[in-house]
């Protein structure tokens, strides 16, 4: 398997927290007598954290002081998409919740009704991953627990690479439902198992260092909440991963923790497959020491963006 000599289609995921909805773009049909574009070599989908409608107009008054002038405003084509998550029987909101999910004349009409039933990011990145909806901590699976099939096992069947990087815990809820199956979000060991040692990927990408804390202080001992520490050992050893293209052969990640280590992937040979683990424990600087959520800059960075920035 070569990832460099793979037609390319990554899947990026920028998340923190909560992840409920997602903008579309597409290329407006040219003219039959135009010359014809060449086709989408990559395909980005950027998820921001519990990102709306009024998030937006709020950017946009924020950085402009006006509305509608941030970038994307401009694409020739918008659409969105809905990422509500299915309320089962038993479920203790599901009455309040409609049932079957969101409710626009009550959405807008109450403001608490939304504050009660809010998307889950794993049921949205579900809903977005493979176009199914389902409960509430799902991960690639139906409203029965079922696996269902998602986007980047899609183009990886087409012999495309793929991947998922977030600035989160590269197993966190929005970027496992684009390569996991697991019945909960909080099975945070067997997900990132089945990411490294099961998926096809072969760019993943995030937070969850088990040797490092917050601010990116490396500690005395391990953490293992987000990957077992037999996985990161097989990791580090350069043996972990199985046969991500079905060859029978098994494919190892390339593991890279450093600044200079993620540096190099800009100008140096590709690796076939590329696991990085920012050296900081949950978020590259949402869960740094200080009031988190502060005015935008009062704050200082932590120190992993520190480094990686400057």
């Amino acid at each position: 398997m070569s990832f460099h000599r793979r037609r390319v289609a990554v899947v990026l995921t920028i998340v923190t927290v909560l992840a409920v909805m997602l903008s579309v773009t597409t290329v407006s049909a040219s003219p039959t007598d135009a010359p014809k574009k060449p086709a989408a070599k990559n395909v980005i989908i950027m998820i921001a954290d519990g990102r709306g409608f009024n998030h937006v107009t709020a950017a946009s008054y924020y950085e402009t002081g006006e509305l509608d002038r941030q970038v994307y405003n401009r694409f020739p084509f918008r659409f969105a998409m809905s990422t509500y998550e299915v309320y089962r029987p038993t479920d203790s909101n599901y009455a309040l919740c409609n049932g079957r999910g969101y409710d626009p004349a009550l959405a807008w009409g109450s403001f608490d009704w939304v504050m009660d039933c809010y998307t889950d990011s794993a049921a949205a990145a579900t809903a977005m991953a493979t176009g199914t909806k389902t409960y509430d901590g799902g991960i690639g699976v139906d409203i029965n627990g079922d696996p269902v099939k998602n986007i980047v096992e899609a183009a990886e069947a087409k012999g495309k690479a793929t991947g998922a990087i977030t600035s989160v815990p590269f197993n966190h809820a929005t970027p496992a439902g684009f390569v996991a199956h697991n019945k909960s979000r909080s099975k945070y060991k067997d997900i990132g198992d089945e990411m490294i040692l099961k998926s096809g990927a072969d760019v993943i990408m995030g937070a969850g260092h088990p040797w490092y804390d917050a601010d990116g202080i490396l500690m005395s001992v391990p953490d293992d909440y987000y990957i077992r520490m037999a996985t990161w050992d097989a990791l580090v050893a350069g043996t972990a991963g199985g046969d991500a293209d079905g060859d029978g052969d098994a494919d190892p990640w390339t593991l890279i923790q450093t600044r200079a280590e993620f540096q190099a992937l800009m100008s140096g040979p590709t690796p076939d497959r590329v696991l990085g683990t920012a050296q900081v424990y949950q978020t590259l600087q949402q869960g740094r020491s200080g009031d988190a959520f502060a005015d935008p800059y009062v704050v200082p960075r932590s120190r992993p963006c520190r480094r990686w920035l400057r």
